[in-house]
């Protein structure tokens, strides 16, 4: 695939998965997500950028398995569920393993799992 900025993602089951959320009373938000090993050597302005750009998260993995799903012609459809926060001018961290929250971890397996299930009842 040639370089570029972004890389896009299979949208084929978006409409699947918001129809999950709204099932299950779950808000979300919408938006780009930034693919950075290091985000801690980010400079101010590139995370300006990043979010006048619609970054609303930034991540590690998703860019590269979408990379890998195009050239492999497969499908692949991803959702990430906000952990720490570096979004102010302090961070904020909140992870799903060491507060011990069992029932955010539930959650998320329910929100993926009832996709499986839409998307088999689709085919």
């Amino acid at each position: 695939m040639p370089a570029s900025d972004t890389v896009g993602l299979n949208d084929r089951f978006m409409d699947l998965f918001i129809d999950v959320l709204h099932e299950a009373e779950c808000s979300y938000t919408l938006g780009l997500t930034w693919t950075t090993d290091a985000p801690y050597r980010e400079t101010e302005s590139k995370v300006s950028r990043r979010k006048q750009q619609g970054a609303v998260c930034v991540e590690m993995e998703c860019a590269a398995m979408a990379a890998a799903a195009q050239f492999r012609n497969t499908d692949f459809f991803t959702f990430f569920y906000a952990a720490d926060s570096l979004a102010g001018s302090e961070w904020t961290p909140r992870s799903l393993v060491a507060e011990n929250r069992t029932d955010d971890q539930t959650r998320i397996s329910f929100l993926a799992f009832e996709l499986g299930l839409k998307i088999l009842s689709e085919n």
